[in-house]
């Protein structure tokens, strides 16, 4: 489990995070940037943006994910309890151009089984009917603070709709998106961070966020 927290930067506080960035103590980059792309799956009726839009504590999110051009790909399920999150990854035995892509997240699905997490997996692909709804790519830094604050720094993503069995056109979001990320006992160091950025955090969520700019559900 660990904290994550977001803070949405425009392009006018740029030079400002930059600063901050650069001249900041005991911080590393510790990996090369790289492309994120992911495809967010929901129910039709799109119970789980639904559920983070009016506030519900504890959230699920489910998708695929995978890096640059490489056709290798991860199931990712994420939960969230308020601030707090925890993932469950698993590789794919298989590559994107041997799936379809509707039919990913169901109790049939075999990568799920022999997994330790089967039985929180299949509680939730058994009581959701999940369809892929929202592709989001990114280009992401990533850096490390004393050794302990993971911060990771997107550019503004790409937001396209799944429908009729491909992405439909692609909508550019205009923000910078900063996040840290970090185990509970380290909360003092996180906070004593945020506040010296001058930055705000805010609640963001980028498939929410797509969704908006696709016009399909109202948010801030």
């Amino acid at each position: 489990m660990r904290y994550e927290i977001k803070i949405p930067i425009t392009d006018d506080n740029l030079l400002i995070f930059y600063n901050w960035r650069d001249n900041l103590r005991n911080l590393k980059k510790i990996y090369q940037d790289r492309i994120v792309n992911s495809i967010y799956y929901d129910e039709k009726n799109l119970t789980f943006a639904n559920d983070n839009i009016i506030g519900i504590s504890e959230r699920i999110k489910t998708r695929l994910r995978w890096y640059n051009d490489d056709s290798n790909f991860f199931y990712e399920f994420k939960f969230k309890r308020n601030k707090i999150g925890e993932k469950i990854i698993i590789p794919s035995n298989k590559s994107l151009n041997e799936i379809s892509l509707s039919n990913l997240f169901n109790h049939n699905n075999n990568e799920f089984k022999l997994n330790k997490f089967e039985n929180k997996i299949n509680y939730i692909v058994t009581k959701h009917d999940l369809f892929p709804i929202l592709k989001v790519t990114y280009n992401r830094s990533y850096y490390l603070f004393m050794n302990k604050i993971r911060l990771t720094f997107d550019t503004p993503a790409f937001f396209q709709i799944f429908s009729q069995n491909s992405f439909k056109i692609k909508n550019k979001d205009f923000l910078f998106i900063l996040e840290l990320k970090f185990h509970p006992n380290d909360y003092l160091i996180a906070q004593k961070l945020i506040s010296d950025s001058q930055f705000i955090p805010k609640r963001f969520s980028k498939y929410v966020r797509g969704l908006a700019i696709n016009n399909l559900i109202n948010y801030i």
